[in-house]
Order: structure tokens, then sequence, then C-alpha cells
């Protein structure tokens, strides 16, 4: 009797447990070897890593399970209130990298408050030792700064304490002018080339996109 009403209550204890964990989300990490494990978030990731009962992935088999169940390695943040005119690059480069996932964007401001999302934030945060998160801006936006909305959108990334590490490509028609936005070594590249689009987009990208 007593061992039956202890198996109850163990099975309603793991009952409720187990229903309130699926209500949580979920970040999935997939290794080489195709096992996968569920933790809560990126800090129990690092946690787990750290003790060795996980060995953290390499940037090649790092993926996160995004929210409606797809699986993508890089992310791009492309900040561009006109997209309606880059439908035909963006569908060249969703089709041709099925491991990349791009977020659209309209101002420095709508980049600011995505990231400052939790649920983002850990994606983005988790991606950063990998090297698979990317941000690509236009030039000109009236409502954001005018011609000099894609520089001020530079500055703010490459001054921010915890996302100055990632990339950023202003792709423009005119390059003119932007000289001294451009940077090799703070990985702010500039063009005008559908190819370097595609390039800096590559998980081989080689930080070597420069002024056209």
């Amino acid at each position: 009797s007593s061992s039956s009403s202890s198996s109850s209550s163990s099975s309603s204890s793991s009952s409720s447990s187990s229903s309130s964990s699926s209500s949580q989300p979920q970040l999935v990490i997939a290794t080489a070897s195709g096992t996968s494990a569920a933790y809560w978030d990126v800090r129990a990731i690092e946690r787990e890593s750290s003790v060795g009962n996980l060995p953290l992935p390499s940037r090649d088999t790092l993926v996160l399970l995004d929210e409606g169940g797809y699986l993508h390695k890089n992310l791009l943040l492309w900040v561009d209130p006109n997209m309606a005119g880059n439908g035909v690059i963006k569908k060249y480069l969703e089709d041709s990298n099925k491991d990349l996932r791009i977020i659209q964007l309209s101002s420095t401001r709508e980049l600011d408050l995505w990231l400052a999302d939790m649920k983002n934030h850990e994606h983005a945060i988790a991606r950063l030792p990998y090297d698979s998160i990317r941000i690509m801006t236009n030039r000109t936006r009236p409502q954001d700064g005018g011609a000099s909305a894609g520089a001020s959108l530079c500055a703010w990334v490459k001054g921010h304490p915890v996302w100055h590490p990632i990339p950023i490509l202003v792709y423009c028609q005119r390059t003119d002018g932007l000289e001294s936005v451009a940077s090799a070594e703070h990985r702010v590249y500039v063009s005008n080339n559908i190819q370097d689009v595609v390039k800096f987009c590559s998980p081989q990208e080689q930080a070597n996109t420069t002024i056209l």
C-alpha cells in the first residue's frame, strides 16, 4: 500500500513536472552524432557544458530550435523599411542557404527592441561565439536619421557592450562618402554588389568585403 502510494505520488509529480516544462520555450542543441538535449536557456547549456555533461558544440554543429519548429544555424537581421525592393535577393539567400533565417526590421530602434526581447536576446547571445549572427542595413532611412541612418546604426552596434562583435554590411547603391564607416578591424563592410551580400551571409564568409 505504501509502495503503491509512493508510486502514485511519484507518477503524479512526474506528470506535473512534464506538463509545466512542456509549456516552456526550449533551446535544443544537436551534436554531430545526432543526439540532442533540451535545456531551458543558454545559461543552462553553458552550465551543463562546464561540468562535462554536454560538450559545447562547434560552430558547425550548433543548432537552435527557433519558435515555429524551424532549425536555423545562421541569423541575419536585415534593417531596411523598403523590403519590397529586396524580395528577389531575400528569396535567393533563403533558397541558397537553408540554415539562414532572415529577420526584417525597419529602423535602428526596431533592431534595438528586437535584440532586447528576452527570447530574441537568448538566441542572439547563443550565436555570438559561433559568429552566426549578422546585421545588414541600407544607407538612408528618412524617418531614422536620413542619409546617416546606416552609419548611425553601425556606430550604435559597435559601441554596444554586448553586440559589438556582430559583423555589419551596409548594402546600398551609393557607397561614396562611406569610407570612414567601413572597417575590416571592426568588421563593418560597405558594398553595392549582390555577390558581397551572398558572401556576407555565407557561413564561410572570411570578413574581406570592402568598399568597391
